[in-house]
């Protein structure tokens, strides 16, 4: 296997799991009546929290993803 396959095939495995973590949120128990009263508020606390729990995931994502767009842009074929 070559270099390029070879990164692909770890980029690939790193996706994976930075994808299981997104699978394993678990949505706050929230009452109906108090998301209802403020949609946007709570959308906005949710997505802050999860933001502030993945930005570690985010950054290493977008840094992969850099190298890739670069591995791919680079290629000899």
């Amino acid at each position: 296997m070559g270099k390029k396959e070879q990164y692909l095939a770890k980029h690939s495995k790193l996706l994976q799991g930075l994808r299981s973590k997104v699978d394993d949120i678990k949505l706050k128990e929230e009452k109906i009546n108090k998301i209802m009263e403020s949609p946007e508020e709570y959308a906005e606390d949710f997505a802050e929290r999860m933001i502030v729990q993945f930005i570690p995931e985010m950054i290493k994502a977008r840094i992969e993803g850099e190298k890739l767009a670069r591995l791919l842009i680079d290629r000899e074929d």
